[in-house]
Order: C-alpha cells, then structure tokens, then sequence
C-alpha cells in the first residue's frame, strides 16, 4: 500500500531465504532440533559458519552439521577456497567457493590441515607440541578451543578416537617388518599410502588386511585416520621405533 499510494510504484517482491537444516530438518530449538547460535559458536569458528552459508544461493535450504566427518570436510572446502581466492584463478565452476571466502573473512586466520591437527592433539594431548610439528602458531591458537570443545562434547569421528600403543599382530610380522624397514622420511602421506598397497601386491596380500595390521600395531585398532597422516604425525623414527619393538 505505502509503495503504490505514497511512491506510486508496484511494491518489490520478497526474497526468499533458505532455512539452515540438520539431518534434513529444520534448525528449531523450541522443538529440540539443532544447535544454539551460541553452541554452534563454541563448535565452529564465525568464518566458517559464514563460508558455509554464503557458498549455496540464498533461497537454497543449508545442511549443517557440525560433527564428525562432515565438519572436517568443511574445513577441507573452506581451505581450498581460501587457496583459489589468494591466487586469483578460479574455473566457473569454483567461483561460488572463492566468492564464499572473500565474503567470510578480512584475513585468513589459518592454514593448517584441520585433520592433520585433530591428529596430532589426539596423538600428543599437548599444544605446544601440536605447533612445533605443524607450525602455523596463530592459526592453531585461533582453533585450539573449537577442537578442545569438539574433543570434549565426543563429536570426533571414531577414527579418530585413539591412544598410542599397539599389538603385535603374529600373521603378519614378516610383512610388518618389511614395512618398517622400507618407510623413510621423505615420504608423504599418500606414498605411505602407496607403500602398502605395493607391499601388499608383492605379498599376494589383501591390502585391507595390511591396513588394518598396522593399525593394530600402532593404535591397538583396526582401523583409524588416514594411516599416511597418522605416520607423519607420529614421525617415521616414532613409528619405526613402535614396530622394531614389536617385530624386531
């Protein structure tokens, strides 16, 4: 009414905005669905939140979920973006995440692996240590709160859920210690990755059964984090020293 008989024009038509979804279902916490905005803040940081909800259109509905797996995929993606907004070229298809980022934040606030650090808190419990094997101090600082409040409240994936100290797995010891003997420190993660799937060919292994040797070896588990990741996190010589104790 005030646009056509005051301004003489035809009133804008709304936009409408998508609603922020967990498991499909609408964030509501009068009916006991989702997080507080105060809850999400404890478990994510601000420019997270806002990647995450500037990337799709604005009338798309936004899954968010910030537990296990999902949210370290998140932290993946908005790593990514930051990378392809900082060097300037971006494919069509990215411009939506680089747009995202710039939109999220004044600066970067870090660049270290998000799984890479849940890791290696997992592994040695100790923030000053974290920071010498990953470096990127300002970063880790900014995150070590989202993490501790991640650990705390058990949204860990349980891959991720671990302590140090391992097995000795008999059928195996041979193949064990010939993946000892050939890990070196120049390899990254995905070439220890590779490692065992070779060594397993050579063996005429199944590769998922060497998999889960080493982790029982490590970890006392048959499975965990990324194994090339888990390595670099303990260290070769850490590692080597583990299994020369058990297939010396």
């Amino acid at each position: 009414m005030i646009h056509r008989e005051i301004l003489g024009r035809e009133p804008p038509v709304g936009r409408r905005f998508g609603f922020v979804l967990l498991h499909g279902k609408k964030y509501s916490k009068s009916k006991g669905m989702g997080l507080s905005v105060q809850e999400l803040l404890d478990l994510t940081p601000p420019p997270l939140i806002k990647y995450r909800l500037f990337k799709p259109d604005l009338d798309e509905n936004k899954e968010f979920d910030p537990t296990g797996n999902n949210l370290i995929r998140l932290y993946d993606e908005y790593n990514h973006a930051a990378d392809l907004y900082e060097k300037g070229r971006t494919h069509r298809a990215e411009d939506k995440m680089a747009l995202a980022y710039s939109l999220s934040t004044d600066r970067r606030r870090w660049r270290v692996d998000f799984a890479d650090l849940l890791v290696t808190y997992q592994i040695y419990q100790d923030w000053e240590t974290v920071t010498e094997r990953l470096g990127d101090a300002e970063g880790i600082d900014y995150l070590r709160k989202y993490v501790e409040n991640w650990v705390d409240q058990q949204f860990l994936p349980e891959e991720y859920v671990f302590k140090l100290g391992g097995e000795r797995v008999e059928a195996l010891a041979k193949e064990l210690s010939e993946f000892k003997d050939r890990l070196n420190d120049s390899m990254t993660d995905q070439q220890v990755h590779d490692l065992v799937y070779s060594l397993a060919q050579e063996q005429g292994l199944k590769p998922p059964d060497l998999f889960k040797a080493l982790y029982r070896s490590l970890i006392s588990k048959e499975y965990g984090p990324r194994l090339g990741r888990l390595v670099n996190a303990l260290g070769v010589a850490k590692v080597k020293q583990m299994l020369t104790q058990l297939y010396a």
